[in-house]
């Protein structure tokens, strides 16, 4: 059983999130705010591709709406394969993520290297035709 120690508001510790933060529309602020909730410090990783040419730009918006609301709570991670601390950090205890497949494969990846599989928190995307604003 995974316990957690409550400090002020969130949950000592490191929790994870992926996204591609596109727009940092709502669903994307509200995925942050998943994670923020549950650890007093969370990577955040970005995934890109080698065509991702805003990619700085995104890093850069990213981190100004970070560092405004979470000041010093967070490290912002390109992810162009394995989502490297969610994977081999043993003090990560949640993963914020839109879909269970993402999931999957993370914790997958730290069961090859002997540490504890993550609790998953799920946030889907918004149906299609939902705003998002």
């Amino acid at each position: 059983m995974l316990k957690l120690l409550l400090r002020g508001m969130y949950y000592v510790g490191k929790s994870a999130v992926l996204g591609s933060f596109e727009k940092l529309e709502n669903y994307e602020k509200h995925l942050l705010e998943e994670a923020f909730k549950r650890a007093e410090f969370v990577f955040v990783g970005i995934v890109a591709d080698d065509e991702d040419k805003r990619l700085k730009a995104k890093i850069r918006k990213l981190s100004k709406l970070l560092a405004a609301r979470y000041p010093g709570r967070y490290e912002v991670v390109e992810v162009r394969g394995e989502f490297a601390p969610a994977v081999e950090d043993e003090e990560v205890h949640t993963l914020v993520v839109p879909s269970q497949e993402l999931a999957r494969s993370i914790n997958e990846a730290r069961e090859k290297r002997g540490l504890k599989r993550l609790m998953v928190v799920e946030v889907p995307p918004p149906e299609v035709g939902e705003t998002g604003n």
